[in-house]
């Protein structure tokens, strides 16, 4: 009678261990599947994270994206003399968009992948928004977006083409609000602005700048000149008026 109530004390020990160790195998799964879940949770969130810092930017390069020419040719110009003088590229509600003002006065919407025309109006264009005799396009959107990435790590969110201040440019705006500027036929990067970085003016805006000065000082000196001729006249009429004064009294 010991012998089996022993036996079955022990049978009853072993089970309950064997339930402890079930119990503690259970619990620690379930620890370990919400920490995983945890886990899963932060990574989406990251790259939630990610995802949206580069919403709105463009591509890393411009590749699978309509040259001005074919854009040209798309559009229906292929008149001769009629140029792209300004346009903006950008993605707009997931697409990409090519913003086209041409120098016959169209203003056309285009995909930048399939060049389908989305809309087309008419602007008024002056003569100083044309491209000036002499300068020619020989930088392309694809190779200033190249030059102006290597001064920001930040993502491209705009490139615009521009006629302005008889010069051609393009300006590359970042994320981060940098923007770096680029002269459309040369070449050479008239302004930079980096956040966390110099900001840099070629020696030719100076000039620019410089002749401008000269010019408000011209303007000054004219303007001094021409109150002192003021003076003159003031003090001509004054003596006039004592003239007269002292013949009447004689």
């Amino acid at each position: 009678m010991n012998y089996q109530k022993k036996s079955q004390e022990g049978a009853i020990g072993a089970v309950g261990i064997l339930l402890v160790v079930v119990v503690v195998a259970v619990v620690g799964y379930a620890g370990w599947r919400v920490v995983s879940s945890d886990d899963d949770s932060t990574k989406a969130n990251i790259n939630t994270t990610q995802e949206t810092d580069v919403a709105g930017s463009l591509p890393t390069n411009l590749e699978g994206f309509k040259t001005l020419e074919e854009i040209t040719e798309l559009a229906g110009s292929g008149v001769a003399g009629v140029d792209i003088i300004d346009f903006v590229l950008e993605e707009k509600d997931g697409e990409f968009i090519y913003k086209v003002i041409f120098s016959d006065g169209r203003k056309v919407r285009l995909n930048a992948s399939s060049g389908e025309i989305l809309s087309e109006e008419t602007t008024d264009v002056s003569d100083d928004d044309k491209i000036p005799a002499g300068l020619t396009l020989t930088v392309t959107p694809a190779q200033a977006y190249a030059m102006a990435s290597t001064y920001s790590d930040s993502a491209v969110v705009k490139i615009e083409f521009e006629v302005e201040d008889d010069k051609i440019t393009y300006k590359v705006e970042f994320k981060d609000g940098s923007k770096v500027e680029i002269d459309a036929s040369s070449g050479t990067v008239v302004k930079s602005n980096i956040k966390g970085g110099e900001e840099f003016e070629s020696e030719d805006e100076h000039e620019d700048d410089g002749h401008e000065h000269e010019e408000d000082d011209d303007d000054d000196e004219e303007d001094d000149h021409d109150e002192d001729e003021d003076k003159h006249d003031d003090e001509d009429d004054d003596h006039e008026d004592d003239d007269e004064d002292s013949s009447d009294d004689s």
